[in-house]
């Protein structure tokens, strides 16, 4: 049995969107003490794990019977539970409020750079069923990607934050469906980027091209990627259409496992020992340079493409 402790246990969300996880998880997960900055809201969740409280985080940062961190709403002291269980080498799961709540991010790519503890930062997209069916697909029927096109329909709605968490997070997901983490930009005067491996790469770099349509002029897909033997379009987190020859098939995932709990029992089993990829730190500070890097280049996504 994993022994978790949990910081941070405050908002709606957290009850909405992490507490039946854990109810689902409860045959291989103990949570066994739970802090947060407001009394109140620590006792409500160790109540219903039948768990204690925690007079701070640094005691369950220090207890030699806790295996696992999740640190799930943000408190007031930021990035420090996060800086402890790195030096205490201490696995840590990170919610994305949590994350995006931090400001001082150098400082904890150089305690993460020092010490190479396990930081999960929670990242749904690339454990969409959509976008893993396709990197099935790619290794059976599809081969190898030759391009892609990304497409977001943004509206007036969403304000710059929201446009960035979703770019960040689309990134991602190209980033593990390609199986490259270099980006750059390959004509200034087109949306359209190269995704590269690190070193000498046999399949070479894969174009992206970006579109930004406005209400009616979006096709009806987020992702679509073309490859050696067919294609496929990414419409939803659990929907794919995809044709190999003249073949067109439509696959609606709704019985799989969700993004987020396949993402925590990931974390789970590496705390177990598991040997299994995790989308840590490195990729987080990626997902947010790299986002960063477009918005410099194209400013507002709203204008019409360049050329």
């Amino acid at each position: 049995m994993i022994r978790l402790g949990i910081i941070g246990a405050a908002g709606s969300c957290f009850s909405k969107r992490y507490l039946p996880l854990f109810n689902r998880l409860e045959a291989k997960v103990r949570i066994v003490a739970v802090y947060d900055s407001v009394l109140v809201h620590a006792s409500r969740v160790a109540s219903h794990f039948d768990a204690e409280v925690s007079c701070s985080f640094q005691r369950l940062v220090d207890r030699p019977d806790i295996h696992g961190l999740m640190m799930l709403s943000p408190v007031w002291f930021g990035q420090l539970p996060l800086c402890a269980a790195m030096l205490k080498n201490k696995p840590l799961f990170c919610s994305v409020a949590v994350w995006d709540s931090f400001g001082q991010k150098k400082l904890l790519e150089a305690v993460y750079q020092e010490t190479g503890a396990t930081v999960v930062v929670e990242s749904e997209c690339r454990y969409w069923p959509s976008i893993l069916r396709a990197c099935e697909l790619q290794a059976t029927r599809l081969g190898q990607p030759r391009s892609l096109i990304w497409q977001w329909p943004f509206c007036d709605r969403f304000e710059d934050e929201t446009r960035k968490k979703m770019i960040s997070a689309m990134l991602d997901g190209i980033s593990f469906l390609l199986q490259r983490t270099r980006i750059r930009q390959e004509d200034s005067h087109q949306r359209r980027i190269l995704f590269e491996a690190p070193g000498n790469d046999e399949n070479g770099s894969i174009p992206v091209s970006i579109r930004f349509p406005h209400g009616g002029d979006a096709d009806n897909f987020l992702l679509r990627m073309e490859c050696e033997r067919g294609c496929c379009d990414i419409k939803s987190a659990q929907e794919i259409n995809w044709r190999a020859g003249t073949k067109l098939q439509r696959d609606l995932l709704l019985e799989e496992e969700l993004p987020l709990s396949r993402q925590i029992d990931h974390f789970c089993r590496h705390v177990s020992g598991g040997l299994i990829p995790l989308h840590g730190i490195a990729n987080a500070l990626w997902n947010d340079r790299q986002t960063d890097w477009l918005q410099e280049r194209w400013g507002n996504f709203d204008e019409p493409e360049p050329g």
